[in-house]
């Protein structure tokens, strides 16, 4: 019997040996090459020192490059012993309106797309390349926050470390699930769920795994993939599409023939837009946010992500052609912020949150419509609305802290407290004037 992991492309060791299989087979260099490229050039990298979970101490780069590459590692570092691990983030899905092919008579499986944070959990290695432990990280962070840590927990993840050597023998460095339910809801409520995970995928070498092989993945370590619900494969007699339209609470199976790849994305939509409907005349919400295609069946081959999202999701979140709403800025400042919650406290940066938020709403939005002037200006208003909230700011309070630090109003001058409050409170720095005002009248009154 041939384990799920021995469906590996070639059977090499060394990244240098894909390069070389990948030449003979004249196809392009390998991703963990083009990663590393990128790492090179340190031109969109992030430095990061930061302890894991199990105590180990690592320093690298974060890729910030806004590509399919996003959110990268290169661990240069561990416990202060040098060290080279490239870590792949989990690739931009496109929509199927993007210039994907999908020329490919294998089936292509539809799973909901969960309303939820990814969290890849990579291996980390010492400089031996002995195995330490497996990490949690977010898209932005290499390590996941203490938010993210503590959901995690409750969900049923053990057989990651039980597995671990046909997970190290299979080359796979990182798995990627999404972590949803009511304690990390952003629009489509999972009201049936208190907290849990999904698989999404996997990179082998710098290279997302084929569904097959994430199928066989999925048994080994006993984490269902998303509900698959629907899925389209073309007729080699004919070059039509079926579409399979699995069961729900709201239809029973059925299969529907269409002529082009476009339509069998309409039927797919139309599918999403029949249950959304009926759920939201029941409970005032839609069911489905979307469903995420996965294009690549074959082991050899990278698997390539679609998503598609149905008008009735689109007109529930505001989103139209012509607008950015504030909700869905609102819930882009709300998961770069959850996933970056310690940084608030330590390095803050409005300019840099500013440039994630514009662009994560890009991969909606028309580029014009997100740099609009009133959307900018939104962007700021509402990332300064959920500071606020989220530390309960008042300025007399932070006031208070400052001359409490220097031991009273009249020990140092104002400017001296303003260097220690930009110093300290740099995710409110939007309050300075006002924080100026106040101590320079509590400095004048003596109290």
């Amino acid at each position: 019997m041939v384990d799920w992991y021995d469906f590996n492309p070639v059977a090499i060791d060394t990244v240098d040996d894909i390069l070389k299989e990948k030449e003979k087979e004249g196809e392009n260099m390998g991703e963990i090459d083009k990663i590393e490229e990128k790492f090179l050039k340190q031109n969109n990298t992030r430095e990061f020192t930061t302890t894991t979970p199990e105590g180990n101490k690592i320093t690298g780069l974060t890729l910030i490059s806004h590509d399919r590459h996003h959110g990268s590692l290169l661990i240069t570092s561990v416990n202060n012993y040098p060290t080279h691990q490239i870590i792949r983030g989990f690739p931009k899905i496109k929509y199927f309106t993007e210039n994907v092919n999908t020329d490919t008579l294998n089936a292509i499986p539809g799973y909901e797309k969960l309303d939820g944070t990814c969290i890849g959990y990579y291996i980390l290695k010492d400089q031996k390349g002995n195995f330490l432990e497996f990490v949690p990280k977010s898209r932005q962070q290499p390590v996941a926050d203490k938010l993210f840590l503590d959901l995690l927990s409750k969900c049923e993840l053990r057989l990651l470390n039980e597995k671990k050597d046909k997970i190290i023998k299979s080359k796979i460095n990182i798995i990627f699930f999404e972590l949803f339910g009511v304690l990390n809801q952003h629009t489509i409520p999972h009201t049936r769920t208190n907290i849990d995970v999904r698989l999404n995928g996997a990179s082998r070498e710098g290279m997302m795994i084929s569904n097959m092989s994430l199928n066989f993945l999925s048994d080994v370590i006993q984490v269902p993939l998303p509900r698959k619900i629907v899925q389209i494969q073309q007729r080699y007699w004919t070059g039509e599409y079926e579409v399979e339209i699995y069961p729900s609470i709201f239809n029973n199976p059925r299969t529907v023939v269409k002529t082009s790849f476009e339509e069998a994305i309409c039927a797919v939509n139309e599918h999403l837009d029949y249950c959304n409907n009926l759920n939201k005349t029941e409970k005032g919400v839609p069911y489905y946010e979307g469903v995420v295609l996965q294009l690549t069946y074959e082991p050899d081959i990278e698997n390539k992500y679609l998503k598609v999202k149905p008008k009735s999701f689109m007109d529930f979140a505001g989103i139209g052609e012509l607008s950015v709403p504030l909700s869905e800025i609102r819930k882009e400042i709300n998961k770069y912020l959850r996933e970056n919650y310690s940084m608030l406290m330590e390095e803050y940066d409005e300019k840099e949150v500013i440039l994630e938020v514009k662009t994560a709403l890009l991969e909606e939005f028309q580029e014009n419509d997100v740099n609009n002037e009133r959307v900018q200006r939104a962007i700021v208003k509402e990332l300064h609305k959920y500071i606020d909230m989220v530390f309960d700011t008042t300025v007399n309070g932070v006031v208070e802290e400052v001359i409490s630090h220097f031991g009273g109003c009249n020990v140092v001058d104002v400017p001296e407290m303003m260097r220690y409050f930009g110093n300290n409170y740099g995710y409110l720095k939007h309050h300075s004037g006002e924080v100026y005002f106040v101590l320079s009248k509590r400095v004048e009154r003596g109290y």
